[in-house]
């Protein structure tokens, strides 16, 4: 900071330097405490996983901690803005307080001389320095801002939520009625399968009456059915005179002529 005697060697990217950030914490935190990490670290892994480690140790101050920690902007941060400075001082305060060497915090910030002190209260609030409420107004409408953006989300989580059971009630109905098409087919089935039984019925008859019409062709070419024959027939009766051929004659006509009648009403 310009005119202050806390070097800053880098600027304010500095601040985000995960091994800065990872030393700062070592310091104020118990001497037991490490923060493992990788390579990769950045700075708000870094914060993420203290945030996680006081959410273990203090259960209470976590979303008090995990909503400083969405305000922190890193990229804003490394700009110089003042309101990102501010949240990350509030952030390693508060958890320092939390931790077990809290009085290593307070040295910290009491190793610094009137005049230090005043151009970190004009770094961090600007116009308004010496004025916490103001921060502290804005750092509770951006809260505010945050639990409605929630209670939108746990809305559209509900929404979501309608829809779900809609569609499942839609599954179910739509199970059933394919349960129904499954017997509608199967009953279907059974109807084929009982037209192609009678088809295979209907042909058997269609050739039993082709094979009577057959033999009924051929009986008539040894005996044609004639009004002239019958006449013949009828004179030759009178001609016979034993009475045991009269009655055989009778009863083989009567018995084509029953024949004649029965197969042409099947035609």
């Amino acid at each position: 900071m310009p005119g202050c005697s806390v070097g800053l060697e880098g600027g304010f990217s500095r601040l985000c330097d995960p091994k800065v950030l990872a030393l700062v914490f070592r310091l104020i935190l118990d001497d037991e405490f490490e923060l493992a990490g990788g390579e990769g670290d950045t700075a708000i892994s870094v914060v993420d996983r203290l945030v996680e480690y006081f959410h273990i140790a203090e259960v209470k101050r976590f979303d008090e901690l995990s909503r400083l920690r969405l305000l922190l902007d890193v990229e804003r941060l490394t700009q110089g803005d003042s309101r990102q400075l501010y949240i990350l001082c509030i952030l390693v305060v508060r958890i320092g307080v939390f931790g077990l060497k809290s009085s290593l915090c307070a040295s910290a910030v009491s190793i610094l001389n009137q005049e230090d002190r005043l151009e970190l209260e004009r770094a961090i609030y600007g116009d308004a320095a010496g004025d916490v409420h103001v921060e502290n107004s804005i750092l509770v409408k951006e809260l505010r801002r945050m639990d409605s953006e929630l209670q939108q989300s746990n809305g559209r989580a509900q929404a979501l939520e309608k829809e779900l059971c809609r569609l499942q009630r839609l599954n179910s109905s739509m199970e059933q009625h394919l349960r129904l098409v499954d017997d509608a087919n199967g009953a279907l089935q059974l109807h084929r399968d009982e037209i192609e039984r009678l088809k295979i019925t209907n042909k058997r008859y269609k050739d039993s009456i082709l094979q009577w019409e057959r033999d009924f062709a051929q009986l008539q070419r040894y005996n044609p059915p004639s009004p002239t024959r019958r006449v013949r027939i009828a004179h030759h009766d009178h001609q016979l005179h034993n009475p045991q051929q009269q009655q055989e004659l009778v009863y083989l006509q009567w018995q084509y002529n029953t024949l004649t009648q029965w197969i042409s009403k099947l035609i």
